[in-house]
């Protein structure tokens, strides 16, 4: 019998979201905004929100949300999708993009059955992840090992809204979110937001060095095969942390915090090295 993915994430304002039992050729997405807005598909209306769609068949689509409230911003998206799993968007508009938050939320199935797992991309980049009241890591990060059942992930950063999630985690699954949070609109103290980011631990990480392909670039891929859907392109010689590894393949950070998949083959593993955040806003 087909194991049945399930996404689900509850928020404290009661919103409640959730994608079961699709048809494992297909695709879908589900979006929730504040206020409602119209939603658009490729450049064409396909209704308001809240909006439900379990029909999908493209990975990739452009998104578009139009708020209720003309002096509130526009949010648009090229979003990827995965099959048999549903993407969730949830956006709070704002009058301008510092004003405007939200995330992207999806699940997709790994080799590890025995864990469950978090991929965190936040803007701004080295944001605080903490889960069910522990400091887990700095944004972008990959989290493992992380309980199966409910938990409260906060994601905050000093001068900023911040956002709390409560989501459900499935061994042998792993949850990939992308969070923009708010700027505060109160006047924050400069010398304690440095003083909050000083204290954070130097990062140690492995990096990855792109090696010379033929064509001067490599394909960056969805997931650990080249029958997923490419999704960039980094050029030979440039450095990026190593996420995980997977038989001939290698997970990356790339481009401000977005995730995807390179062949080792074309991929030098580089020493550990750490970094510490300097980050100041």
């Amino acid at each position: 019998m087909r194991k049945k993915l399930c996404l689900v994430i509850l928020l404290l304002s009661g919103l409640f979201l959730s994608g079961c039992d699709l048809d494992k050729r297909k695709m879908a997405i589900e979006i929730r905004t504040i206020p409602d807005a119209k939603v658009f598909i490729d450049g064409k209306q396909a209704g308001t929100t809240p909006y439900i769609n379990k029909s999908l068949k493209r990975r990739k689509l452009l998104l578009k949300l139009v708020p209720e409230d003309k002096e509130l911003k526009d949010w648009e998206k090229e979003v990827d999708l995965n099959q048999s799993t549903t993407t969730v968007v949830n956006w709070k508009f704002g009058k301008n993009e510092n004003d405007s938050s939200g995330y992207i939320l999806t699940m997709e199935k790994v080799n590890k059955k025995d864990e469950a797992s978090l991929i965190v991309n936040v803007k701004p980049n080295d944001s605080i992840i903490v889960i069910d009241g522990q400091v887990r890591d700095y944004s972008p990060a990959k989290i493992r090992k992380i309980e199966e059942g409910d938990a409260q992930v906060n994601i905050s950063f000093p001068g900023y809204e911040k956002k709390i999630l409560l989501l459900k985690f499935v061994k042998g699954f792993q949850l990939v979110t992308n969070v923009k949070l708010a700027k505060r609109k109160t006047k924050e103290n400069n010398q304690e937001i440095r003083g909050e980011i000083e204290k954070r631990q130097e990062k140690e990480i492995t990096k990855v060095k792109i090696k010379e392909t033929g064509t001067g670039w490599l394909r960056v891929r969805q997931g650990p095969a080249s029958s997923f859907t490419e999704i960039a392109k980094v050029d030979v010689g440039k450095e990026y942390e190593l996420i995980e590894e997977k038989d001939e393949w290698f997970q990356i950070n790339f481009e401000n915090g977005k995730v995807g998949w390179i062949s080792s083959k074309y991929a030098e593993k580089l020493g550990k090295s750490k970094e510490k955040e300097k980050k100041t806003e």
